[in-house]
């Protein structure tokens, strides 16, 4: 694989034509959490992926949407418009480079935008193909977890992954916030609307006081098992796609 840590003529001599840009966030997660977390993730799963397809890693993008998040300082976010056009810009520029497969494993849920900018451009007739994929939540796995399932943000399952990741940037203080048990209760898409400071003052909504670093790694080894073949089949997918959206046949 190669990175930015490798030189233009390293990339030039690379023969791979897939290139994965990892897509993070900053955005507050509690107390407990750090601004990074989105991208850390993204940053881990982008680095694991390029090493398993042996292909190109861009950095990853660390300020996106997150404009649910307002009102929490530290907190940032671009317009969808801007993020839109930065994976446009980038796209075009691989496509000159001969890249043939930009994968964009996203590792924020807010990051809605990137949905149609992906479709746009794999509904034109372009030399390149846009692999939109959720390494935050890929093949999220059966792992037994203690906290109720309507979890939203920075609960146990998000907070089990950092503690196995990244267990220094993990504070003491762990705020857990009960999620809404209404009738008709609010849920994550209700973020659109009301943003996380209506849900919780404190930015979290579930139970990261049951996050334990084992968790997080049965996570993430369960993921590393789904994330590589379902990758694969994606881009062959992808490569025998035609404009129209039709498989090629085969000969």
């Amino acid at each position: 694989m190669v990175n930015a840590n490798n030189t233009s003529f390293e990339w030039a001599d690379h023969p791979t034509d897939i290139c994965i840009l990892p897509v993070g966030a900053c955005e507050q997660h509690s107390h407990h959490m750090p601004l990074d977390t989105d991208s850390i993730i993204a940053d881990y799963w982008g680095q694991f992926l390029a090493e398993e397809l042996d292909c190109a890693l861009l950095p990853t993008l660390r300020i996106t949407t997150s404009m649910e998040h307002s009102g929490f300082r530290g907190s940032m976010t671009l317009k969808p418009e801007t993020l839109m056009q930065v994976v446009r810009d980038v796209a075009d520029d691989l496509e000159k480079q001969k890249f043939r497969i930009l994968i964009l494993l996203s590792c924020h849920g807010g990051n809605h935008c990137l949905v149609p900018v992906a479709r746009h451009i794999n509904r034109q007739e372009r030399d390149i193909r846009i692999l939109l994929m959720n390494g935050y939540g890929h093949g999220r796995p059966d792992i037994e977890m203690d906290a109720p399932a309507s979890e939203i943000h920075a609960g146990e399952w998000e907070t089990s992954v950092l503690m196995a990741m990244r267990p220094d940037l993990i504070k003491e203080r762990r705020e857990d916030i009960k999620p809404d048990e209404s009738e008709i209760p609010l849920t994550q898409p209700d973020l659109t609307m009301w943003g996380m400071v209506h849900f919780s003052e404190h930015g979290a909504l579930g139970y990261p006081s049951l996050a334990t670093k084992e968790k997080g790694m049965s996570i993430i080894e369960a993921c590393k098992k789904s994330i590589v073949p379902w990758t694969r089949d994606r881009i062959r997918r992808l490569r025998k796609m035609t404009y129209s959206g039709k498989q090629e046949q085969q000969p």
